[in-house]
């Protein structure tokens, strides 16, 4: 009841706001809608003396506060793209000529419609001038349409010649308005599936950069592991027109925004909008054939410098071929994990040499197959300042499908973890205490894994527990 309340509070102090603007010679109409601590929308139509006309569509302040539900923010979230997405489809109907085509259309409609009410008005006795005027422009659009109902026929000779007159321009501006819409909505999907679009209208999705050989294949799995829709994945990277076709042709995949381009240059990364993404992930790609793993891992570093700039709340992801590049992601200060798939092969090698059934285990957790996975959650807040063992009761209790083997200590952003040490670390009045504070919060790492911790050991703020979730008991 408290977040419906908050809800309705919310919405009752939106705002909506018009003003007309005159700057340089252009007219600018916006239609700003307000909603305190969540979302500033704003439509701007602009016109100027010359003819020139433009449209746009802005959002501000994409993050949620706690005043809006989460059930509200994903609907305002859907609601906002379908805007966007209608914005672009206005744009694209406007390049193919389309609204130009329907004003002719309109008004070809409009005067036959008044010059039928002239010819035929004396063999309409008894009706008014408005039932006249909308019977005329009623046979005119159904002349125009080529339907031909026959229920209103003009009776006299100048009406029947207007008629065949009508007949042959229909089939001319009807045609080419048809043509004209056909050709834009095929135009906007060829350019969506070929990735020759943006997503700069996205927020909150998983933002993926690179290819690997078996992009199907990596992609089902993030649907399925990850719990993430399709709709919500926007993947930039360098395909030939087949391959994108090919996903877009996925019955699983096909809700993907693909942009075309290097997934390490910033003009491509900034189409799909990483400011604002809940996610970015950055795969070791494997689109440019022959490339060695130093070009590999080079191209990933310079993304994730190009992202520094941009990103600050998104929980980003790399892939490394090597090892020895690890440094290099960590300075970016923008990395929460790297990815290192060669040596976790390696590593799994030596395992199997003298661990009889680990690599079933590790490949059973993995994929589910098992019944169980390899999950993480948030701990309760209540459980912090208490012990693993207080935490490992509790969830045996509320989450009995749940088995906690491990602690991943400062948990999120490294810029939100590091200002929140250094924040603390200043409390102290001793100079000597906040000069040894400071160290820390300097040397401080941000999502350290703990396994197995011992019983007595204290949750600190911002600690997610690793667990092994039956997937049975969850069904």
């Amino acid at each position: 009841m408290k977040a419906i309340a908050s809800a309705f509070v919310s919405l009752l102090f939106i705002t909506i706001r018009t003003d007309l603007l005159f700057h340089t010679g252009w007219r600018h109409l916006i239609i700003c809608i307000e909603i305190p601590g969540a979302w500033d929308i704003r439509f701007k139509y602009m016109s100027t003396s010359k003819g020139n006309q433009g449209f746009s569509f802005k959002r501000a302040r994409p993050a949620f506060s706690g005043q809006m539900p989460s059930l509200i923010a994903r609907l305002l979230d859907r609601t906002l793209r379908s805007f966007s997405r209608a914005s672009d489809l206005i744009r694209q109907f406007d390049r193919e000529g389309v609204f130009l085509n329907l004003i002719l259309v309109l008004g070809l409609m409009v005067i036959f419609g008044f010059l039928f009410l002239a010819v035929e008005s004396r063999q309409q006795d008894g009706m008014s001038f408005l039932d006249m005027l909308v019977k005329g422009n009623y046979w005119a659009a159904v002349t125009l349409a080529t339907v031909g109902y026959g229920d209103i026929v003009p009776h006299t000779i100048a009406g029947r010649i207007m008629s065949i007159i009508l007949i042959f321009l229909a089939m001319g501006f009807v045609a080419l308005f048809t043509a004209n819409l056909t050709s834009a909505l095929t135009a906007k999907k060829i350019r969506e599936g070929r990735g020759l679009t943006n997503a700069r209208q996205y927020s909150n999705h998983l933002l993926i950069l690179g290819w690997k050989k078996h992009m199907s294949r990596v992609l089902e799995n993030i649907i399925v592991h990850g719990k993430v829709n399709s709709n919500d994945i926007v993947l930039v990277c360098s395909m030939t027109d087949e391959l994108a076709d090919e996903l877009q042709a996925h019955p699983k995949l096909s809700g993907i925004r693909l942009i075309k381009g290097s997934h390490y240059s910033e003009d491509h990364i900034m189409l799909a909008n990483p400011s604002r993404a809940a996610g970015i992930l950055i795969l070791a790609d494997e689109s440019s054939a022959g490339a060695s793993e130093f070009e590999i891992d080079s191209r990933t570093v310079m993304a994730a410098m190009i992202l520094s700039r941009h990103v600050r709340k998104a929980h980003v992801v790399a892939e490394l071929m090597d090892p020895a590049y690890e440094q290099y992601l960590k300075n970016t200060r923008i990395i929460d994990e790297i990815i290192f798939p060669k040596m976790y092969g390696r590593n799994l090698i030596s395992i199997s040499a003298t661990n009889i059934g680990i690599i079933n285990t590790l490949n059973a957790l993995m994929s589910g197959a098992g019944g169980s996975t390899l999950t993480t959650f948030t701990i309760p807040r209540s459980m912090t300042g208490k012990t693993v063992r207080e935490m490992r009761e509790l969830m045996s209790v509320e989450r009995p499908n749940l088995l906690v083997i491990g602690l991943i200590e400062n948990a999120g952003k490294y810029f939100d973890r590091k200002t929140e040490a250094i924040k603390e670390a200043q409390l102290t009045p001793d100079m000597q205490k906040l000069v040894e504070n400071l160290k820390k919060a300097k040397q401080l790492e941000n999502n350290t894994p703990w396994i197995n911790p011992p019983v007595d050991h204290v949750i600190q703020p911002h600690t997610l527990a690793i667990a092994i979730e039956s997937t049975e008991a969850r069904e």
